[in-house]
C-alpha cells in the first residue's frame, strides 16, 4: 500500500476530481499528438496514407514503402503556451516558452532495380517528438469562500492522513479540538474566509520515440511496414498553493504555503505495422495498429509546507519518497485515405481510436496491483475518436500546406472533463529542390479543461489551454 501512502494518494482530489494521480499517468503517458516534422505539422499530422515522411514511422510505418531515395532529416521546434484560468469569476493568465528537436532521422532506400514485384526495400532509424508536456498554470482569487485547510480536516476526520494532511498537522494548521476528542479542526472555522488564495501548476517534459523501422514497395501498389519504437518519458510537476490573510479576517492564521514536486521517467517499447494501398495513381488507403507501450516508471515525489500562526512559529515541514512501477498504454488503430491529384494538390485524412479506458498499471515496486486504480480507469475513460485533417497545393518548387484535427475527450458521459475536447489548425509552407528541402509548419493547438485545487468542499477552475508550436524541418535527398 506504500504507492497509496506516499507518492500518489496525495494527489487525490489536489488538481483532479473523483481520481487520483495513478489515473492521470496512464491518461497523459497514452496520449499522443503527432506532428514531428514540418510537414506533418502543417497537415496536422494527417500522414497514415502519404509517407514519404520521417513521421510516418510513428503513424504508419507502411509510409516507408513510399521512400525513392535516401533522406536525413532535422527539426527543431519552438513552442508558445499560455493558459487563461477563471475561479471565483477571477481570472489570470500565465504563460511559457520551450525550445527542442521535434524529429531527426536517416532513410536508407534500397532498390531492388526490378520492374515487378519487390521494388524497393528501405529502413529507417531516428527520433520523433511524440507529446510536450509544457504548461504553467496560475490561479487566483482575492476572496476565498473555502481553504485546502477544509480538505486536509475532513481527511483526517474520516481517518485518511495523505501526504499533505501530515504535512498540515506538523505545521500546526489542523490541531484536535481538545485533549480528550477525536475531532480535528483547522485555523480557519466557521465563516472565516476571505483570504487571498494562489494556485500555480508548472508543468514540463515530453514523450519522445527512438525508432527502428523497415518497409517495402510491391508493384507500386501495396506499402508495407513495421516500427520498433522505444519511448522516453520525462514529466516534471510543480505545484504551488498558498493562502494569506491579508485583511485580517482569520483569527489564528497569517498564511501557508504547501509545494509539490514530482518527477516522472521511464521508458517503454511497443510495435506498429501498417499498409498502404494504392489501387488507382489518385488514391491511397492507409491502415495501422500500434500495441501498447510497456513502460516502466520511476516516480520521486516531495512536499514541503510552511505557515506562519499568531501565537506559534513553526519551521517548515517536508516529505519525500521514490517508487517504481509499470504502464500499459491502449493499443490503437488507425485508418487513413488520400486523394493524389498528381503533381499539384492533395487532400489527406486519419481516423484514430483508442480507448483509454484498457490502460494498465503494473508492477508496484513493493508488490501492490493497483486494482483500485485500474477499476478507476475503466470508470473514468472512454473510447475517443481522434480525426486529422490536412490539404496541400504545389506550385513547382513551393507547396502551401493546411490541416485540422480534433481530439476527442477521453472522459466518459458524467465525468467532469466529459467536454474537453481539443482542436488543432495548423499551416506551413515548403520549398523542395529534389536533393534539398526545407519546410516550415505552425500549430495551434487549443482546448478547455476543469481543474479541481482541492475536493472538500470541490474548489474548480476552468482553464482555456493553448499550445503554439513551430517547426523547421531541413531535409537531404541522396
Amino acid at each position: 500500500m506504500k504507492k497509496l501512502t506516499t507518492i500518489l494518494i496525495v494527489f487525490l482530489g489536489f488538481g483532479f476530481y473523483s481520481y487520483s494521480q495513478n489515473a492521470q499517468d496512464a491518461l497523459r503517458f497514452s496520449q499522443h499528438y503527432y506532428g514531428s516534422t514540418a510537414r506533418s505539422l502543417s497537415l496536422s499530422g494527417a500522414f497514415g496514407s502519404l509517407g514519404g515522411d520521417f513521421s510516418s514511422l510513428s503513424i504508419n510505418p507502411a509510409g516507408m514503402g513510399v521512400y525513392r531515395k535516401s533522406e536525413f532529416t532535422f527539426t527543431p521546434s519552438f513552442g508558445y503556451n499560455t493558459a487563461l484560468s477563471t475561479f471565483n469569476t477571477a481570472k489570470l493568465e500565465d504563460f511559457n516558452y520551450d525550445l527542442g528537436i521535434g524529429n531527426i532521422g536517416l532513410i536508407g532506400s534500397f532498390s531492388t532495380e526490378r520492374d515487378n514485384g519487390w521494388k524497393s526495400f528501405n529502413i529507417g532509424f531516428g527520433y520523433n517528438k511524440l507529446n510536450d508536456f509544457e504548461r504553467v498554470t496560475a490561479i487566483k482569487t482575492i476572496d476565498a469562500n473555502s481553504s485546502m485547510l477544509d480538505q486536509f480536516e475532513n481527511d483526517i476526520n474520516n481517518g485518511l492522513e495523505p501526504t499533505g494532511t501530515n504535512l498540515a498537522i506538523r505545521s500546526g494548521l489542523i490541531y484536535l479540538m481538545n485533549e480528550n476528542s477525536n475531532i480535528w479542526m483547522s485555523d480557519i472555522t466557521g465563516t472565516d474566509y476571505g483570504q487571498t488564495l494562489r494556485h500555480s501548476v508548472e508543468e514540463n517534459g515530453y514523450i519522445g520515440e527512438y525508432l527502428f523501422s523497415a518497409g517495402a514497395n510491391y508493384e507500386d501498389m501495396i506499402y508495407l511496414g513495421g516500427s520498433l519504437g522505444i519511448s522516453s518519458v520525462r514529466y516534471n510537476q510543480i505545484t504551488t498553493h498558498e493562502e494569506i490573510d491579508v485583511e485580517d479576517n482569520i483569527l489564528q492564521l497569517n498564511n501557508f504555503s504547501y509545494q509539490q514536486d514530482l518527477e516522472i521517467s521511464g521508458s517503454g517499447v511497443n510495435f506498429k505495422a501498417g499498409v498502404i494501398l494504392k489501387p488507382v495513381n489518385w488514391l491511397r488507403l492507409g491502415a495501422a495498429i500500434h500495441s501498447p507501450t510497456f513502460y516502466n516508471f520511476h516516480d520521486t515525489y516531495s512536499a514541503a509546507m510552511e505557515s506562519d500562526l499568531d501565537s506559534f512559529s513553526f519551521e517548515p515541514q517536508s516529505a519525500s519518497s521514490e517508487y517504481d512501477y509499470e504502464l500499459y498504454t491502449p493499443p490503437k488503430f488507425i485508418g487513413s485515405a488520400s486523394i493524389i491529384l498528381g503533381k499539384v494538390a492533395l487532400i489527406t485524412a486519419d481516423y484514430e481510436r483508442i480507448d483509454y479506458s484498457k490502460a494498465k498499471l503494473r508492477g508496484g515496486g513493493d508488490g501492490y496491483t493497483f486494482a483500485a486504480e485500474n477499476e478507476g480507469i475503466q470508470w473514468i475513460y472512454d473510447v475517443s475518436n481522434n480525426y486529422r485533417l490536412g490539404t496541400e497545393f504545389r506550385f513547382g518548387a513551393i507547396s502551401l500546406r493546411a490541416g485540422y484535427a480534433y481530439f476527442d475527450s477521453p472522459y466518459k458521459s458524467g465525468e467532469l472533463n466529459q467536454d474537453a475536447d481539443y482542436q488543432a489548425i495548423s499551416g506551413g509552407f515548403g520549398i523542395n529542390n529534389n536533393s534539398f528541402y526545407i519546410d516550415f509548419g505552425y500549430s495551434h493547438y487549443f482546448g478547455t479543461e476543469e481543474y479541481v485545487l482541492y475536493q472538500t468542499p470541490a474548489a474548480i477552475a476552468s482553464t482555456d489551454f493553448v499550445n503554439n508550436k513551430l517547426l523547421c524541418t531541413v531535409g537531404f535527398r541522396f
